[in-house]
């Protein structure tokens, strides 16, 4: 098809590959027989801090010669996918159809294949929760470009889809699309900096629901169980692995307040009103961390507004015992302002119309801001 037409197409190509079971191509076979693979520390099994139910199910579980051999029955698979793409591409290159094609690389969701001996795609740590997206159009994008200050969506795919395109979907329909054009992300005419996650899992799981904050800095994680209060906290900066659990690590308890602030704002904001699916389950082998002498190594405390969604109260955080806050709205007009002496306030708003504010935060020598949105 590719090299018979001459006019725009569009082509979604949805390949199973790779999938259990493993199958691949008779010419990939034993290919990675002999390559050491070079694991990484996240495939070592959680020994404390860690929730109860990750190791209940042998299913889930994969470790030592079964992950070796798995993984590399999956790397034979995705080598022979590898062969399918660069047909197409050359099928592309051959009609001079390369360099004006959107070409988008990704996946339906991520998986946990041995990553702290897991087998499985409904939790919330990284590599189930996220994938990669490879994009290709030099139209847009600068060869070798890495974006890692941004979060993408695949809501983002059809608006992006629609972009290249040259349509405008917003006026040729008359209504928002939910996500936007990745090549307003690139271009920072947007950004996206954090997101929120949901897994409601069916009633008879063993598992029960999970939710997720996630940013540029830090992951909270939240299990609805019925017997404890089961956190996680990652420091995403200084262990992108998700190693360590800091939910119980004195010199985290500014960050873990925190984030449970944002995290509570962002169920607001969603409306997620799902009802939890609560197992009896807890943190299992509990060890409190000493705190650090050292402060530098963590990063500096940021404003919270909470909720940041609202009708009128709000619950402010600051880092400080001290400080000014004023409200401004889209026009830099001051709508408030208030003289803070503790660090978490309650600040009731004037009357505002509905729309778009910001906090600004004036103590210690800095100056924040913080978005409001007013319902």
């Amino acid at each position: 098809m590719i090299k018979r037409t001459q006019d725009p197409f569009f082509l979604w190509l949805a390949y199973k590959v790779p999938h259990f079971p493993t199958s691949s191509l008779p010419s990939f076979e034993g290919k990675y027989d002999n390559v050491v693979i070079p694991w990484q520390a996240d495939t070592a099994q959680y020994k404390v801090n860690f929730p109860s139910f990750l190791y209940t199910n042998d299913k889930e579980l994969l470790h030592g010669y079964a992950l070796d051999t798995t993984y590399r029955n999956v790397l034979e698979m995705v080598a022979g996918l590898d062969s399918c793409i660069g047909a197409i591409i050359a099928a592309m290159e051959s009609t001079n159809k390369f360099d004006n094609t959107l070409l988008i690389f990704m996946s339906d969701n991520g998986y946990m294949l041995g990553n702290h001996w897991l087998k499985n795609k409904t939790f919330a740590y990284e590599p189930s929760m996220r994938i990669p997206l490879f994009m290709r159009y030099p139209a847009w994008f600068a060869g070798s470009s890495r974006i890692t200050s941004e979060f993408a969506s695949n809501l983002d795919i059809a608006a992006t889809m629609y972009d290249a395109a040259g349509i405008d979907y917003d006026k040729e329909y008359n209504q928002p699309m939910d996500g936007f054009s990745l090549r307003k992300l690139y271009d920072k005419d947007t950004t996206r900096t954090q997101f929120y996650y949901v897994k409601k899992h069916k009633d008879d799981a063993g598992s029960p629901s999970v939710r997720a904050f996630r940013d540029l800095y830090y992951k909270y994680i939240f299990h609805s169980c019925n017997s404890d209060t089961v956190e996680e906290l990652f420091d995403m900066v200084n262990d992108p692995l998700e190693l360590t659990n800091q939910i119980n690590n004195s010199a985290y308890n500014s960050v873990i307040q925190q984030y449970r602030l944002k995290y509570d704002s962002m169920k607001l904001a969603w409306n997620d009103t799902f009802p939890d699916d609560q197992k009896n389950c807890f943190i299992k082998n509990p060890i409190v961390m000493k705190e650090s002498s050292d402060e530098d190594e963590f990063p500096e405390m940021e404003p919270v507004v909470y909720p940041n969604i609202t009708d009128g109260m709000v619950e402010i955080f600051v880092p400080s015992h001290m400080a000014e806050a004023r409200l401004y709205d889209n026009l830099g007009r001051i709508r408030g302002s208030w003289h803070l002496s503790q660090s978490v306030t309650k600040v009731k708003l004037p009357s505002l119309p509905p729309g778009l504010y910001y906090f600004n935060f004036l103590y210690d020598g800095e100056s924040k801001s913080k978005e409001l949105i007013v319902k």
